[in-house]
């Protein structure tokens, strides 16, 4: 959750993508802050965190 708080969208892009390709021939991921999202998440920060995993999915092809 701190990355989604204080991370510029390029490098919550790049540290998601770090941990997607860790998690490569596991089996799959589910990909979220491990909490709930608390009034002092940004709301930016998390909608970006959405956005990467949305693209990475392929979502917006």
């Amino acid at each position: 959750m701190d990355m989604v708080c204080h991370c510029s969208k390029q490098e919550l892009k790049e540290y998601i993508l770090d941990i997607v390709a860790k998690s490569k021939g596991h089996g799959g991921f589910a990909f979220g802050t491990g909490n709930s999202i608390p009034d002092y998440v940004p709301t930016e920060g998390y909608l970006n965190m959405i956005e990467v995993i949305r693209e990475y999915r392929g979502d917006f092809k």
